[in-house]
C-alpha cells in the first residue's frame, strides 16, 4: 500500500492532512509544490526498493501519483516500445498514457491501482481506480479547489465535499466514465477451469522485492490461495490466522497449515482489548457499516501482529471470492440463477465500500500490502463468461465448481467446509463475536438513550448507533457509505451468517 495526496488550487495549510495518511507509506514521504499543484506521496516500497521508485513521477509536462501494482508492465513496455529507466512497475503509466490516452491506459493495465495524472502546464487532471476498486481513492472539492487522496481523512479538513471513486472508472476534470465491463465476449470460448485461472492470478501477484505471506482462515478461499502460493514457491511460506479461543477458524487453519507445511502463526484475540480498540478501528476504516467493522477487528489485529513481528510485508488473502462466486449463505435463498448473477454483480460493484475497504485499511494502517487474487480482472471476466447455473450453489454447497476442481488437492475438511463469515469464524462456537459486541453495547447505551437517539441516524440497533456516533465524531461524511451491508432474500435483522436460517 502507498498513500497518494494531490491538491489543486488549495489555499489552506495541508501538512497535517498529508501526514494523516503516512501509515500507508512508512518507507519514504515526499511532497512537492508545482504552481497550483501539490503532489504528495507516502511510499511502501515493494518493487524496486531504490530511490528510483519514489514518487511523484514526471514525464514531459505530466506528473503521476500512483498507489498500485501493475503486473504486466514489462509486457506493456515491450508492446508499446517504451523504455523504462527503473524497475518500478508503476513507471509504465505516464509514458503509456502519453501514447494511448486515459481510457485505453486503464483497459491495458493488469493490476490494482489508484492514480492521479496532472498536466502541470494546462492544469488538466485525470484520475482512475482499478476495475474492482481494490486500491482506494477519494475526491474532495470546494467551489474553486479540489484534491484526491487514498483515504478520506486526508481531505476532511480541506474540503466540504468528499466522495469515493468507484472501481472501474476514470475521471477527467470531474467527468467520470466507466472503462471496465464484467461481460467480455472474448472469454466465452475459454475453458471452465476456475482453479487454473485462480492459480494464474496468484502467480502474477508474486511479483515483489519484499517477503510474502498469506492470511489463512481455514476456509476455502484463503486455503486455495495459500495452496497455490505454496505450490509456486521453492521455499516454506508463512501463514497467519486469528480468532478468539475456541474459534473454528483457528482449528481449520491449523489443519491447512500442517498440510502445506507452512510456518504458521496464530493470534488469539483478547475480548477486552478488541472492544477497547473499536473507536480506533472505525477511524482507520472510515465507515459505520456493521458488517465491515465486525469483520475488521480480526484483520486489524492480525496485521498488527505481522507488522510488529517484522515477518512479511506483502500479504495474500481470499477477499472477493464470496462476491464473485456467490459464496454467501443467502445465495441459497435466491429465486433463480439469473437473479443470483445480478446480485453477484451488485456486490462486486460495491466492494469498494465494504470488503475492499476493510482489507485495504486494516493492512495499510500497519504498513502492509494486501493482494487479492480472486479479484483478478481476467478471473472475474472468465467467471462472468460462464453460465449462471455453473456458479450458483449446487446441492446446498456454495462454490461447488471450484471445490470439485480442488478436490483431492487440499484436505476434504477444508475443501468442503460450510461457509462461515469471517467475523463469525473468529468466534467461539458457543458465543459469537456479534453477541460479544451486543453485550458490550448494552452496557454502554441504555434503552431510553437508544429510543431518544435512534431517529437521528435512522438506526435499528444499539450497535449501529454506537458505530455511527463514533463515525460522526471524526467528521467523516456519511454519504461515503450509503446503505448497510445486509443479506438479501431473507428476514434477517442482523448481517451475521450465524443468524441466517436456511
Amino acid at each position: 500500500m502507498c498513500g497518494i495526496f494531490y491538491l489543486f488550487n488549495i489555499k489552506k495549510d495541508y501538512k497535517q492532512s498529508f501526514n494523516s495518511i503516512q501509515h500507508r507509506g512508512p518507507d519514504n514521504s515526499t511532497i512537492k509544490e508545482n504552481g497550483n499543484h501539490v503532489l504528495g506521496f507516502h511510499r511502501l516500497a515493494i518493487n524496486d526498493l531504490s530511490e528510483a521508485g519514489n514518487q511523484p513521477f514526471f514525464y514531459k509536462d505530466y506528473a503521476l501519483l500512483c498507489n498500485g501494482e501493475i503486473y504486466n508492465y514489462k509486457e506493456l513496455a515491450q508492446k508499446y516500445n517504451i523504455e523504462l529507466n527503473n524497475t518500478c512497475d508503476c513507471s509504465i503509466i505516464l509514458p503509456l498514457f502519453h501514447k494511448i490516452g486515459i481510457k485505453s491506459l486503464c483497459q491495458e493495465l493488469d493490476g490494482v491501482f489508484a492514480f492521479v495524472i496532472c498536466n502541470l502546464k494546462s492544469n488538466d487532471i485525470w484520475a482512475a481506480r482499478d476495475p474492482m476498486g481494490v486500491r482506494p481513492l477519494f475526491l474532495g472539492f470546494n467551489e474553486d479547489s479540489m484534491g484526491y487522496c487514498s483515504e478520506a481523512k486526508g481531505l476532511i479538513n480541506l474540503f466540504n465535499n468528499i466522495k469515493p471513486i468507484k472501481g472501474g472508472t476514470y475521471l477527467y476534470n470531474f467527468e467520470s466514465e466507466t472503462y471496465f465491463d464484467y461481460y467480455d465476449l472474448s472469454y466465452l470460448n475459454e475453458t471452465k477451469n476456475l482453479a487454473l485461472r485462480l492459480e494464474n492470478a496468484v502467480k502474477k501477484r508474486m511479483m515483489s522485492d519484499r517477503s510474502i505471506g498469506c492470511l489463512l482462515s481455514g476456509g476455502l478461499d484463503s486455503s486455495a490461495v495459500a495452496y497455490f502460493l505454496s505450490k509456486n514457491t521453492n521455499h516454506q511460506i508463512r501463514t497467519y490466522s486469528i480468532g478468539f479461543k475456541g474459534s473454528p477458524d483457528l482449528e481449520k487453519a491449523r489443519i491447512m497449515a500442517n498440510f502445506l507445511n507452512s510456518e504458521h502463526h496464530e493470534v488469539i484475540m483478547d475480548e477486552d482489548e478488541v472492544l477497547k480498540e473499536i473507536p480506533k478501528i472505525i477511524w482507520v476504516l472510515e465507515t459505520y457499516d456493521i458488517t465491515t467493522i465486525r469483520a475488521s477487528a480480526g484483520m486489524y489485529f492480525l496485521a498488527k501482529y505481522i507488522k510488529e513481528k517484522g515477518l512479511d510485508t506483502v500479504i495474500f488473502s481470499g477477499e472477493g471470492a464470496d462476491e464473485l462466486l456467490m459464496g454467501y449463505r443467502y445465495f441459497h435463498l435466491s429465486e433463480n440463477s439469473r437473479i443470483s448473477r445480478l446480485e453477484s454483480l451488485r456486490l462486486l460493484e460495491n466492494l469498494y465500500k465494504y470488503d475492499n475497504l476493510r482489507a485495504d485499511r486494516t493492512t495499510a494502517y500497519w504498513g502492509l500490502e494486501l493482494r487479492v487474487p480472486f479479484l483478478d480482472k481476467d478471473l472475474v471476466k472468465h467467471v462472468f463468461s460462464l453460465p449462471d447455473t455453473t456458479i450458483i450453489p449446487y446441492n446446498q454447497i456454495e462454490k461447488y465448481s471450484l471445490r470439485i476442481e480442488l478436490d483431492g488437492k487440499i484436505p476434504d475438511e477444508i475443501n468442503w467446509r460450510v461457509k462461515e463469515a469471517f467475523s463469525d469464524g473468529v468466534s467461539d462456537v458457543k458465543r459469537s463475536w456479534h453477541k460479544i459486541i451486543g453485550d458490550f453495547v448494552n452496557s454502554l447505551i441504555t434503552d431510553r438513550e437508544f429510543e431518544i437517539k435512534k431517529l437521528k441516524y435512522d438506526v435499528k440497533t444499539k450497535e449501529a448507533l454506537l458505530y455511527r456516533e463514533i463515525f460522526e465524531n471524526y467528521n467523516f461524511d456519511s454519504e461515503m457509505i450509503g446503505e448497510y451491508w445486509m443479506p438479501k432474500w431473507s428476514n434477517a435483522t442482523d448481517p451475521s451468517a450465524r443468524e441466517l436460517i436456511l
